[in-house]
Formats: structure tokens, sequence, C-alpha cells
């Protein structure tokens, strides 16, 4: 395999975590991480070092964790292995997320069963690059919204449950009237909490 002499980011788009394709690096390699991203190194499946936006040339002390678990000839631009995993900092405001069943609750007004479903859309931006990979995405190619959206899929949906029982059961809010509190909703999420 050849050595690989310029690394970026060439997934495609509304991915959250994308592995480079191949590990087969070499010294004096230019690593180009754009401006929303991050670049994390990993060797012998330790996380080593992170790179913001940029261009880095792999002979600085830019990777100084890596560089002491390489063993580099002197004065050579010789190969190594390790992974590179870009991380997508923007913000992604596309999920979607949606009751696969009804939530059957009591009307506190009408007092009648009624079957209650709830959609949404949500917004991700990634906080901490290296918790994400190593908590949550592992070593997978390719780390999406989507995937992150069926990874919490249970959370989210106990959380909206009891949210809308609480709301009407206890607060004694009427379907009619439920849309006035959904501002008061939030679901915020540690990965690996």
């Amino acid at each position: 395999m050849a050595m690989i002499d310029r690394v970026k980011f060439d997934g495609p788009p509304g991915v959250l975590v994308w592995k480079f394709p191949s590990d087969e690096l070499s010294w004096g390699a230019q690593v180009i991480v754009n401006q929303s991203q991050e670049a994390l190194f990993f060797k012998g499946g330790e996380a080593l070092d992170l790179l913001g936006p940029g261009t880095h040339t792999l002979k600085t002390a830019n990777i100084p964790l890596l560089r002491k678990l390489v063993n580099i000839p002197f004065g050579g631009d010789s190969p190594f292995a390790a992974e590179v995993f870009f991380i997508n900092k923007a913000a992604q405001l596309d999920g979607k997320w949606g009751t696969k069943s009804p939530i059957p609750l009591l009307d506190p007004k009408f007092n009648v069963p009624l079957p209650i479903r709830a959609f949404g859309r949500f917004g991700v931006r990634v906080s901490d690059a290296r918790k994400l990979v190593v908590g949550l995405s592992g070593t997978v190619a390719q780390y999406t919204v989507d995937s992150l959206t069926e990874h919490f899929r249970g959370l989210v949906m106990t959380k909206t449950k009891d949210y809308l029982a609480e709301t009407v059961s206890l607060k004694k809010v009427g379907f009619l009237e439920i849309s006035a509190y959904l501002d008061q909703w939030t679901i915020h999420i540690d990965p690996v909490a």
C-alpha cells in the first residue's frame, strides 16, 4: 500500500464523524482540517492527538503524543500506521424524531382517552470531539445524525412520554392547550454520562 502524504475530509455531508480510509501515513504528510472540524489521531487503539482547523505537517511538534509512539528513523519520512478521524463541529440542524406509536393519555378537561403522537426536529453540535468518538461512535467508518438518532431513540421517546404525561396528568393541561407548553421542553443528552 502506498504511503499517504495528504489527509483531508472527503466524506459525505451530514456526517458527524468520518474515518480517513487509510492508516498508512508518512511523516511530512499534510493534514488539512477545515474550519468547522477537528482531526483525532488513534495509534494502537488509543486516542492521542487532536488537531484543530488549519494545515498541519506531520513532522512538527503538533502531534507530540503520536510522535512518542512511532519509531522514526533518523532523518527519514518513514511510513507509520495511525487512524485519523475527522469530527464535524458545525451545527447539524436537520435531525428528525417521532413516536412510533401513539401515547395513550387521559385528557383532564374532557376526561376522554386520547392517542397522542409527537414528532419534531432537533439540532446537534459537537462540543467535545474526543468524548464523541471514544464514548459513542467508536471505530465505525462514519457516524451520522441518523446514527445518533437511532442511538438515542429510546431515551428521547421515554423523555417525551414522561413530559407529556406530567404536563397532561399532573399540571392538568388539556390536549388543546399543550402546544403552549412545548417551548419549555428541552432534552440535554450527554452521550457518555
